[in-house]
């Protein structure tokens, strides 16, 4: 089961039932409906090329890296406020 979770209703909007034999990453184009959000994803949606063509289009993702992951820095940027929490 894939579910797309609307954090500001506090709802699932989306739910994908697929069985056993289907690869997550089969459904990640049935999840992703706008542009204005921010996804996360499991390491069952690792696919490096997905996530290329969803930054291309800006879509935005967070996700696990698989532990072999090659990657490098292409940007540092300062961190400008932070929220205090005592």
């Amino acid at each position: 089961m894939n579910t797309c979770y609307n954090l500001n209703k506090e709802l699932p909007e989306i739910i994908v039932d697929s069985n056993t034999k289907d690869h997550d990453r089969t459904k990640i184009d049935d999840l992703i409906t706008e542009r204005n959000a921010i996804y996360v994803f499991a390491k069952g949606y690792d696919d490096y090329h997905k996530y290329h063509q969803l930054s291309k289009k800006g879509i935005y993702f967070v996700t696990k890296a698989r532990d072999n992951a090659v990657y490098g820095v292409e940007q540092e940027l300062t961190l400008t406020y932070y929220l205090e929490t005592t």
